[in-house]
């Protein structure tokens, strides 16, 4: 079972990162055996986010502190800093999921510039959407997936629908469970 997950995240790799960034991941894990961490280095770390934005010609990598988001007083007790999510580790979170993709919706809590909506839409959800509230990394989500030729709605338009279908919910930020349900109560 541990050789077809490998396998899998490397399939994910290929098509998020690339076949040489997939092939310097190989190589990194070869030399952790023999005690050099390759992988945890800034370094390692924005080679690989940047790779998914050159193969996609998006602009979703890089880390933007909490103080640096424009956001309301009220909001920035909850703000918490960008960092873009693992592209092979959620391909491949995605691809196990359970369920009819075309009957679901995807919901990303904390979208920040796109990343997570740009793979999801990969996927045939029914539909795709975005949640955040630095407006700054709102439309650059929104004009990144338009520039990809995908589009995703706004939680206004998601409030006036009634009978949302089965849906599936990414969180970046694990420790605001008071947020997510706000966003699950808000009609």
């Amino acid at each position: 079972m541990r050789i077809a997950r490998e396998l899998a995240l490397l399939r994910w790799s290929c098509h998020y990162e690339g076949p040489s960034v997939t092939l310097l991941r190989i190589v990194s894990r070869i030399a952790a055996r023999i005690g050099w961490d390759v992988t945890s280095s800034d370094a390692f770390q924005r080679l690989v986010e940047r790779s998914f934005d050159r193969r996609f010609g998006v602009e979703t990598a890089g880390y933007t502190p909490p103080d640096q988001l424009p956001v309301t007083s009220e909001q920035a007790a909850e703000a918490v800093a960008y960092s873009a999510t693992s592209s092979a580790k959620f391909g491949y979170l995605l691809a196990r999921l359970p369920i009819e993709f075309e009957r679901s919706t995807f919901i990303d809590i904390g979208c920040g510039k796109g990343r997570v909506l740009f793979m999801a839409s990969e996927f045939p959800y029914r539909r795709v959407i975005g949640v955040d509230f630095a407006a700054n990394l709102v439309e650059a989500a929104v004009g990144e997936l338009a520039a990809s030729g995908y589009s995703a709605l706004t939680v206004r338009n998601v409030a006036k629908r009634a009978g949302v279908a089965p849906a599936t919910a990414y969180t970046y930020f694990a420790s605001k469970e008071h947020l997510i349900a706000e966003v699950y109560w808000r009609r």
